[in-house]
């Protein structure tokens, strides 16, 4: 079977039951869907002295048997075991797999986590933006580990911030794993926008979809879980584990007047018609070279693609190294200034001397900021105060010099 049906097989969902599966760092859940109705659905708080695969194991032998069918596992990873963003600024590549091999090699400089290994996966928006995600290496392995312990085919693996678009029936969503949330916002069916936030608080059940509302207060709960088991071909920011690895190996059934029939066929093809063999053998020769071009091509573009990111982030990093004092300083301003100021220019030499100049409704907004600052000494007004009107308003423009101080606590 090819995996064009392969997979037309595994989102059938009027033949096939699915049973989707949210991991998240403090619950497992499970939702066993058929026809489009929820016929079972559970939640278990994980165990910190248990290993997840054996957690998932324990939960896959827990459903219902329905129908003759086995139930396909599709699996909702939370923000804990992954990461997700949108990505611009990438090198031009034509296909989502490009992508994601590219992050896949240069994981670290997309992503902060502290994962021993990740796999990567990506959907490709246009050329140079995309949508990228870092798996758990390990939690995508005890997925893996589980469904072939238990004869389970796996659909996809996928984060939960991509399959809530599935069990919200509004255009965004609150959701929590641990001390990370983030708020969604969805567009045509699909995720538009992950922000993460410290707090959040969960919708009421009424915002989710109406297979979910039937399951009552806990319907949040197995939001990701539900929203595992409505992933299709079009949701492309999803693990596809090759069914190789999900399902038991069957061996083929071969007859013994098929084999004959193929070695006779064989015999006739190199002894009686060499011409043709030769023929063929040239034209899949030249097929190779041709491939071979085309993937040396496409290699050489992707290491010009990577050197000019590569040279983008050392300048950044120069930068940033020769300017770190600029930085924090600019940074504490900004955090000392009210909203009405507006920073107009920042210099500082070599001499620790600053100067600034900034527009305030009144310049002794600018003055109290400047004296909050706790490594800055000696703030004075130079100049006089110039007043500019910004439309029906009139604010006042001011320059002041100060001098920065260093570790010991003396101006420079």
């Amino acid at each position: 079977m090819s995996e064009t049906r392969m997979m037309r097989a595994i989102f059938r969902p009027q033949i096939r039951p699915r049973l989707g599966v949210g991991i998240g760092c403090q619950r497992l859940s499970a939702v066993l869907v058929y026809r489009g109705v929820i016929r079972w659905w559970t939640v278990q708080p994980r165990q910190p002295d248990r290993a997840l695969g054996d957690e998932l194991r324990q939960l896959l032998a827990s459903y219902p048997p329905l129908g003759h069918f086995r139930p396909v596992v599709s699996v909702s990873v939370g923000a804990t075991s992954v990461h997700v963003k949108r990505a611009s600024r990438l090198p031009m590549l034509a296909k989502a797999r490009d992508v994601a091999r590219l992050v896949q090699e240069n994981a670290d400089r997309f992503f902060l986590h502290t994962f021993a290994d990740v796999v990567t996966c990506a959907r490709l928006e246009t050329p140079g933006i995309a949508w990228i995600a870092a798996f758990d290496a390990t939690v995508v392995t005890a997925v893996v580990s589980a469904c072939q312990a238990k004869a389970l085919g796996i659909a996809a693996v996928a984060p939960t911030v991509m399959m809530l678009a599935h069990a919200s029936a509004h255009e965004r969503a609150a959701w929590t794993d641990g001390h990370n949330g983030c708020v969604v916002s969805f567009e045509d069916g699909r995720t538009s926008c992950v922000r993460p936030t410290p707090d959040v608080d969960l919708a009421p059940a009424t915002s989710l979809v109406p297979a979910l509302r039937s399951v009552g207060e806990q319907a949040w709960e197995i939001a990701d879980a539900y929203g595992a088991t409505q992933v299709s071909p079009m949701d492309s920011l999803v693990l596809r584990p090759h069914r190789s690895l999900a399902t038991p190996h069957r061996a083929p059934k071969r007859s013994l007047v098929t084999a004959l029939v193929s070695l006779a066929a064989v015999t006739l093809f190199g002894l009686v018609l060499p011409p043709i063999r030769d023929a063929m053998t040239v034209r899949h020769a030249q097929r190779q070279l041709t491939a071979l071009q085309h993937v040396a091509t496409l290699a050489l573009a992707r290491a010009d693609s990577l050197a000019a990111v590569t040279d983008e982030l050392d300048a950044v990093a120069d930068f940033t190294r020769d300017n770190r004092l600029t930085l924090l300083l600019l940074a504490e301003f900004t955090r000392a200034l009210p909203d009405s100021v507006a920073l107009l220019s920042l210099q500082i030499d070599s001499a620790g001397t600053g100067r600034l100049s900034a527009v305030a409704p009144r310049a002794a907004q600018v003055v109290d900021a400047v004296e909050r600052v706790p490594d800055v000494a000696s703030a004075r007004i130079i100049g006089p105060v110039a007043r500019r009107p910004v439309g029906t308003q009139q604010f006042q423009e001011v320059t002041m010099t100060f001098s920065v101080i260093d570790n010991q606590g003396l101006a420079r």
